[in-house]
């Protein structure tokens, strides 16, 4: 199929160095970049501000759970998070059996 149109046919009829926007857009865009700079500059990054809520949310004593009473680590009962979560990963990573999905 490519053989019956020539590459004239095929090539856009603006240049790619040719803007296909407006001034007002490129000064939107501009403004736009200039504003997520200074953002950036002064730590106003939304990611660390999401970072930073999670680490408080984490801290909270509810996930740590109380010494272990052997002084090491909680053999019968799972009270901390990354045990739990980790628990959670070990099953979901486990292949499923033949007889074992049912849809």
């Amino acid at each position: 199929m490519a053989g019956r149109f020539g590459v004239r046919q095929l090539e856009p009829k603006r240049s790619l160095n040719q803007p296909s926007c407006t001034r007002p857009q490129i000064a939107i865009a501009r403004e736009g970049d200039l504003l997520t700079k200074e953002r950036l500059c002064c730590g106003l990054s939304m990611f660390e501000v999401i970072l930073t809520r999670i680490r408080s949310y984490l801290q909270d004593p509810v996930w740590k759970g109380p010494p272990a009473t052997n002084g090491v680590m909680h053999v019968d009962e799972c009270v901390e998070f990354h045990r739990l979560w980790s628990a959670m990963q070990f099953v979901y990573c486990i292949p499923v059996g033949t007889n074992e999905f049912t849809a």
